[in-house]
């Protein structure tokens, strides 16, 4: 699709189209289906919190996308393209060898999960006012570069060590 917005090559009848976005759209079904069994088989006990967790990151990586588009390419929706098909492609040929089942005998995964669940929330409901910010007033100041500062920030609360609540409240 890329190389006939470009110009590479003729541009292609409307049902060759519609196949080309069919491969697209369905082309991360195997992956995603492999991450959820082996996600599930590693937390047994916490099989619908690691789906959710899941289908959450699956979510938001499509507005990362707009965001990294949005940041770095504005304006140029044949580099968009190029960028949707490379990416997700490279992405997934190198974390692929991370998909597998891992024998852990952990009993703080509960913990662990629920500490990611809530930097997935917080990163959600960043890019969702960063979205409708620049949606609703214009503002189109960088959001790829605030979202690390953000991110950098966050991470670096989460590592510093908290103050005990003692259990008497």
């Amino acid at each position: 699709m890329w190389a006939a917005v470009v110009g590479l090559i003729e541009r292609p009848r409307l049902p060759v189209m519609c196949l080309f976005m069919l491969l697209s759209s369905h082309s991360m079904t195997f992956f995603n289906t492999a991450n959820v069994v082996s996600g599930v088989q590693n937390f047994p006990q916490f099989s619908g919190t690691i789906v959710g967790i899941m289908k959450g990151c699956s979510g938001i990586s499509g507005a990362i996308l707009i965001q990294v588009y949005d940041t770095f390419y504005k304006g140029e929706p044949s580099t968009f393209l190029l960028m949707l098909a490379l990416l997700r492609t490279f992405i997934s040929l190198v974390l692929m060898l991370l998909v597998k089942i891992y024998k852990t005998n952990t009993g703080d995964e509960e913990k662990h999960l629920n500490c990611f669940s809530a930097v997935v929330l917080i990163i959600a409901g960043y890019l969702m006012i960063i979205t409708s910010s620049v949606y609703h007033y214009g503002h189109t100041f960088s959001s790829l570069y605030f979202f690390c500062f953000y991110l950098h920030h966050l991470l670096e609360l989460q590592s510093k060590p908290r103050r005990t609540i003692p259990r008497d409240f």
